[in-house]
């Protein structure tokens, strides 16, 4: 809820209850049962439940936090109404007070690099005994802050240019902001690359990927879409019809358990791990052990791990069949795709699917798609959306 600060000039644009994505398409939000995020919301911003969000990205980046010295009543405003409007240049209240900004709002992206910006220039302002409000600021100290970014060793041109897009931006929507900020132009009658010393180059910044790696890449991602796909997929299924199955529900089971572990004809899942000494016995899988007896995870732990007599039982029966021989993979699927290897020979082209296998394997899976449809299609990542939101969802991403 936004708090009547002294220094304002008058009420926000935007009412508490406002949406801050206004005017875009919802559809193929990751989290279209959460939270619409509202200009009200002083702590954080999470459009994991209205936008989309590109496979290749991290829900978290999908969540614009107000930490730091944005959590000050006047910089948590500025920096919202800042958002806002930059999110929507055509709200009728943004039109009205004359603001030409164009007919597209910001990504989610550039969101997350003004709330970054905005909270670096407080800090600077701080440790460098300004006014800690923007009231008392002059576009003077806005010329002081881009040049302290111009003379640092550790701040590139392209970063100090973005900032000054941004503090050039804010000048123009200051007649439109309910806080006092500069309003007149610090740098007039020059670009954002001049104010930087950024001049445009036509070096390429990023060298093209040599032949030798290139289509060994493209062959290898093939490889996993053609022939890895399907057994990815199908572990994938299997674990989440498992993980749906189970229950969290212990107490009244334990004769169920011991029934299950005495039987001849069931196996106890077994971690075959790298570099294990010779002669030792593989330990059991006992979190897919619990999830084939049909426990959750926390249920789980606390089945074969817990300090109960009941729990210690469990554990020496388990270890019981696995010296009878009654043991097997913690593979989560049998039957795996054949390949020929390097050295000649033929078998699974994995050891075992086992849960952690499966979470690494279904980003490879989808890095490969992407790999392909940007070799195949030359086109650049932020041209590939359709292609991008296919390989999000058959790639089982969340």
């Amino acid at each position: 809820m936004n708090l009547t600060l002294p220094q304002q000039l008058r009420a926000p644009l935007f009412r508490d209850d406002e949406p801050v994505i206004q005017g875009r398409s919802q559809t193929g939000a990751s989290d279209p049962d959460g939270r619409i995020p509202r200009f009200g919301d002083t702590d954080f911003w999470d459009f994991n439940s209205v936008l989309r969000r590109p496979a290749n990205v991290a829900p978290s980046t999908w969540r614009i936090r107000f930490a730091g010295p944005l959590t000050d009543p006047y910089w948590n405003l500025l920096t919202r109404e800042v958002l806002m409007i930059a999110a929507n240049p055509t709200h009728h209240a943004v039109i009205n007070h004359g603001l030409s900004l164009g007919s597209t709002g910001i990504a989610v992206p550039t969101m997350q690099n003004f709330v970054s910006y905005l909270r670096r220039l407080a800090n600077w302002a701080a440790e460098n005994g300004l006014p800690p409000c923007p009231d008392q600021w002059t576009s003077d100290v806005l010329r002081r802050r881009i040049k302290y970014m111009r003379d640092s060793t550790t701040i590139g041109p392209a970063t100090t240019k973005s900032h000054v897009t941004l503090l050039r931006q804010m000048t123009a929507m200051a007649p439109a902001l309910s806080l006092p900020w500069p309003s007149d132009d610090p740098w007039p009658g020059k670009t954002a690359r001049q104010v930087a010393d950024y001049p445009m180059s036509s070096k390429l910044v990023l060298k093209p990927v040599p032949p030798h790696i290139w289509f060994p890449l493209l062959r290898a991602a093939w490889t996993y879409i053609h022939t890895f796909a399907p057994d990815i997929l199908r572990a994938s299924h299997r674990y989440e019809e498992l993980k749906t199955a189970a229950s969290t529900r212990i107490r009244g089971r334990h004769e169920e358990v011991r029934t299950w572990l005495a039987d001849p004809a069931n196996k106890v899942p077994l971690r075959f791990e790298n570099g294990r000494p010779t002669g030792t016995t593989p330990q059991p899988n006992y979190h897919y052990l619990a999830l084939l007896l049909g426990f959750d995870r926390k249920s789980g732990n606390a089945l074969f791990h817990g300090h109960s007599k009941r729990a210690a039982e469990r554990c020496r029966m388990a270890m019981e069949a696995v010296a009878e021989g009654r043991f097997c993979p913690d593979s989560i699927i049998d039957d795996l795709v054949h390949v020929t290897r390097p050295d000649g020979s033929t078998g699974p082209w994995h050891p075992g699917i086992d849960a952690y296998s499966l979470y690494h394997l279904r980003i490879a899976l989808r890095n490969a798609a992407f790999v392909l449809v940007i070799g195949l299609s030359m086109m650049r990542d932020s041209e590939n959306g359709a292609e991008l939101h296919l390989m999000q969802h058959s790639a089982g991403s969340k």
